[in-house]
């Protein structure tokens, strides 16, 4: 996922929190960053960001942004290439983990016994 991705999802999901069933518009976030932490950015370095003409941010406003949307400053960066967040596994391979599992710990109690 891209700084640009990442960013457009926190708006998203900072809407839904507010209860506007919909993603906070830039000025929104601008505002209510504004009025929550006293911070500030423009709205054409935030428009820039989410359109990833600026793959980096200057420190201070990776800072703000991740005070604002309470998330770890290291979030605000694009993923390495090939990186997948962890999502587990489907639940029917974990079964067959598990089934596996138990089988080979029934060997060990029979050889060990």
């Amino acid at each position: 996922m891209t700084l640009a991705e990442k960013i457009r999802y926190l708006r998203e999901v900072e809407g839904s929190l507010r209860g506007l069933d919909r993603p906070m518009t830039q000025h929104e976030l601008l505002k209510a960053i504004k009025a929550e932490t006293g911070g500030s950015i423009s709205q054409s370095y935030l428009s820039q960001i989410e359109g990833g003409k600026r793959p980096h941010m200057t420190q201070s406003t990776r800072t703000l942004l991740a005070r604002f949307f309470k998330v770890h400053p290291g979030f605000l960066v694009d993923d390495p290439e090939g990186y997948q967040a962890f999502r587990g596994r489907p639940r029917s391979e974990r079964r067959l983990d598990q089934a596996g599992s138990r089988e080979r710990h029934a060997q060990l109690c029979v050889a060990a016994g």
